[in-house]
């Protein structure tokens, strides 16, 4: 008898601790504040404005007719588990909704998975004609749903009338850059997924090709982020970013480039020796005694030097992948730009380190005011650690 018990009492509780993986409501409270939320599938001036070429010779309103005939399933799942959704984020987050309603825009092609203020969802397709790509209607839609809610309540931090709320607003980490505020909002919502939806299902569409390709932000958020930066109603968001020192490595990592603007008009500076008149990285490289590639000379006007490369940097690897010649890394810096950003391992003074190589729009200086101020170097960019108040550009 005695062994059947144990047996019994074994059975539950392997149930319990499967069900345990699959959802932690018992750690919600729900007490939070949600607001309210109305989706607009109606949106035909919206749909037209993000299109205006495709639509001359479409109908939008026959669009967003198609959007109201095939909405429905996620209306039913946004009754039933939108106020869980914004209850776990809000709890997740440490911070508190400023907003009492706002809208969910369903439209049916959007040029970007979507947008968290104003709150955009594409139903069926993403990007631009030809090639736009159609939008999986699973558990990787739903974490799109739940990344641009997390992105929307991140954004309201900085107009809290909470002093703590505020001041966290105004940490780096907490800057709009795909590097950053993005990296955080995805912590967040992949987190609630793994509530709501469980490990497995919300992990596979994590790692899907959809979000491989949509997620810019995706290597330096593996690396500093997921399953190192633990949420919970007791260890929030908010708590990590309060906790996080100005300069740490993931601060110095994911800095945007500095974009520096002198009083001149703008043009093409002078030419520097070994480095290409024209083009975006402005900088060349040579082999050091031990036949390694590091940089040699930069143009302090360009992507390289306002990423945060200097002079004598090996570039080990690029998106993680080995460097084999400077062409190689031209051209792997040269396509991560295209998608965005990429993340990049050096070496300095025997140090690893990681930048994120992030596109920007460069200022052009006139070419005899470059020429007439050579101590223009050391004026603009001088050697001392920078400084987040500094000026910079996201493109």
């Amino acid at each position: 008898m005695k062994k059947i018990l144990a047996v019994c009492f074994l059975i539950l509780f392997s149930a319990g601790v499967v069900n345990a993986q699959q959802t932690y409501y018992s750690l919600f409270s729900y007490d939070s504040f949600v607001p309210a939320v109305t989706i607009n599938d109606r949106a035909v001036g919206l749909q037209s404005s993000l299109y205006p070429e495709m639509y001359k010779n479409r109908s939008a309103e026959r669009d967003i007719r198609w959007v109201t005939e095939n909405d429905s399933s996620l209306i039913a799942f946004w009754q039933q588990t939108g106020d869980t959704i914004l209850h776990i984020i809000t709890e997740l987050s440490g911070f508190e909704w400023v907003e009492a309603e706002f809208e969910i825009y369903f439209i049916r092609h959007y040029p970007t998975p979507g947008s968290g203020n104003p709150m955009i969802l594409a139903l069926d397709g993403v990007g631009f004609s030809p090639m736009i790509e159609a939008v999986p209607d699973d558990v990787r839609w739903y974490l799109n749903l739940t990344f641009q809610l997390s992105r929307r309540l991140l954004s309201q931090a900085e107009r809290s009338e909470d002093a703590l709320s505020y001041a966290i607003s105004r940490h780096p980490l907490m800057r709009p850059t795909a590097y950053r505020r993005d990296n955080l909002a995805m912590l967040l919502a992949l987190t609630t997924c793994q509530n709501i939806f469980g490990y497995d299902s919300a992990n596979t569409a994590y790692e899907s090709i959809y979000w491989s390709r949509h997620f810019k932000g995706k290597e330096t958020f593996e690396r500093f982020f997921r399953n190192k930066w633990i949420l919970s109603p007791s260890r929030t968001l908010a708590d990590r970013i309060l906790d996080e020192p100005l300069n740490s490595n993931i601060v110095n990592a994911t800095r945007p480039p500095r974009v520096r603007r002198p009083k001149p008009k703008q043009q093409t500076p002078t030419a520097i020796a070994g480095i290409s008149p024209t083009g975006r990285l402005g900088f060349s490289m040579k082999y050091n005694q031990l036949n390694q590639l590091v940089v040699d000379t930069l143009d302090v006007f360009r992507l390289g030097y306002a990423n945060g490369l200097r002079s004598g940097d090996r570039i080990r690897r690029v998106e993680g992948k080995i460097i084999n010649s400077f062409r190689d890394l031209v051209g792997k810096l040269l396509a991560g730009l295209e998608q965005g950003g990429a993340e990049i391992e050096i070496t300095r003074a025997g140090e690893s380190m990681f930048l994120v190589f992030q596109p920007m729009l460069l200022p052009e200086f006139e070419e005899d005011y470059y020429e007439e101020n050579p101590e223009l170097d050391s004026l603009l960019f001088p050697d001392e650690d920078y400084s987040e108040e500094d000026e910079y550009d996201d493109e």
